[in-house]
């Protein structure tokens, strides 16, 4: 097993989640599908690339299965547009989707029962790209300055 660990986990201040831990689950990456856009993913993959690379995953992903989830129509459907059952990532699709390409078989992760839980944790882990951590500041740098130059 190759797992991708987080650096950091939270402890929730909003509801309702507050003062609680979310528990964290090892995920196979095989068995998650992917929820964001491809197009838009791409677009912002080089910046996010260059921070996981140098920094780690920060935190865990967040995730939900087909039951749980609130976004039907961001859901992966089959060729008859009906919803694929199993599980999908809502938060972290470029770190799985990274994960995946490098080798990675398990990843960690948040599950979510509804979207007021998903909210609770996003309000703390999200970065925007400006934000993302990297132990090579200046190559950092020149990903985020790409990233701006396309939107």
């Amino acid at each position: 097993m190759k797992l991708l660990k987080a650096r950091q986990y939270v402890i929730c201040q909003h509801a309702p989640l507050k003062g609680i831990k979310p528990k964290v689950t090892i995920v196979p990456v095989k068995d998650l599908m992917l929820t964001a856009d491809y197009e838009w993913m791409i677009k912002r993959y080089p910046a996010f690339k260059t921070s996981i690379e140098s920094a780690g995953m920060k935190f865990p992903i967040i995730y939900t299965d087909l039951e749980h989830y609130w976004l039907k129509r961001r859901w992966k459907k089959d060729e008859e547009g009906n919803c694929i059952p199993g599980i999908s990532v809502h938060t972290g699709n470029k770190r799985v989707y990274w994960a995946k390409r490098n080798g990675f078989t398990h990843i960690e992760g948040y599950f979510v029962n509804n979207k007021d839980e998903q909210a609770a944790i996003v309000r703390q882990t999200f970065l925007a790209p400006a934000s993302f951590p990297t132990t090579n500041a200046r190559a950092y740098q020149e990903e985020v300055n790409k990233y701006e130059t396309i939107n």
